[in-house]
C-alpha cells in the first residue's frame, strides 16, 4: 500500500519517548540473508536517485486504466503526487520517525531495485489495535519492487531492513497494512512471522475500496 505523509505533533512524540533523538547512521547498511541483496538508506540529496525511487513506487501503486491515453495520463500524474510527497516527507519528517531504505545488489552492480518507507506514528486508527496504553507504533509502508528484482528476494530483504530499523530505534513491534486480495504480498508477511491483528470488511469492495489486513510482528 502507498502511503502519503502523516501530520503529527512531533513535540508530543518527543514527549511521550523520552525526548531522545535515535537517528540512523548515515552509514547505515544491512546486508540482507542470502547475501544477495544489500539495504541502506536513500541518499537524500542525489536527485536521479529519489527520482528512480519514485518511479518505482509509482509504478507498483499505479491502478492502470485500460484507455491508454487516460492511463499515461493519470500515470504522470500519480508519479508527480509520490514525488511532491517523497520530497515533503524527505524533508520535514524527523529523522528518528521516518527512514527511506532503498535495496540494491549486494556486488554494487545495477541500480536501486526497491523501495520501503519506515515510520514511527501515533495514529489512533492503528494504534486501537494493540495493547492498551501504546503511545506509538512503527510502520512499514509503501514497499516496491522494480519488476527487473521480483520474487528475487528483494521484497523480503527490503522488509528484513525495516525491522532492522525499528530495532535501531528501540522498538519492540513493527505494524503494516496490505491488502486483502494482495496474497503474494499477505504470504511474504505470513513467512517473516506478521500475523493479523485486525481487518477491514469485505464489504469495502462493493462500494469500490480494497479491504485491508492490519498485521503486526514484533522485533
Amino acid at each position: 500500500m502507498y502511503a502519503s505523509s502523516r501530520g503529527s505533533d512531533d513535540g508530543d512524540r518527543d514527549a511521550m519517548r523520552g525526548n531522545h533523538v535515535r537517528e540512523l547512521p548515515s552509514t547505515f547498511t544491512v546486508k540482507a540473508r542470502g547475501g544477495k541483496w544489500r539495504i541502506r538508506q536513500i541518499t537524500r540529496d542525489d536527485l536521479e536517485e529519489v527520482r528512480r525511487v519514485v518511479v518505482i513506487q509509482a509504478d507498483g501503486f499505479h491502478v492502470p486504466n485500460r484507455l491508454p491515453f487516460i492511463d499515461a495520463f493519470l500515470r504522470t500524474s500519480f508519479t508527480a503526487e509520490v514525488l511532491s510527497e517523497m520530497r515533503k516527507k524527505l524533508k520535514y519528517n524527523p529523522v528518528d520517525k521516518f527512514a527511506c531504505l532503498v535495496v540494491e545488489r549486494a556486488d554494487g552492480t545495477g541500480a536501486v531495485e526497491g523501495v520501503v518507507e519506515v515510520s514511527y506514528i501515533d495514529e489512533k486508527e492503528v494504534l486501537g489495535s494493540l495493547e492498551p496504553g501504546t503511545a506509538g507504533v512503527v510502520y512499514i509502508a509503501s514497499m516496491a519492487v522494480s519488476p527487473s528484482a521480483r520474487r528475487q528476494g528483494a521484497a523480503k530483504a527490503l522488509l528484513e531492513g525495516a525491522l532492522v530499523v525499528a530495532k535501531e530505534w528501540g522498538e519492540k513491534q513493527a505494524v503494516l497494512h496490505v491488502y486483502q486480495d494482495n496474497l503474494p504480498a499477505v504470504a511474504l508477511y505470513v513467512n517473516e512471522g506478521f500475523q493479523t491483528i485486525s481487518q477491514d470488511s469485505p464489504l469495502w469492495a462493493k462500494v469500490g475500496v480494497r479491504p485491508r489486513f492490519l498485521m503486526r510482528r514484533t522485533v
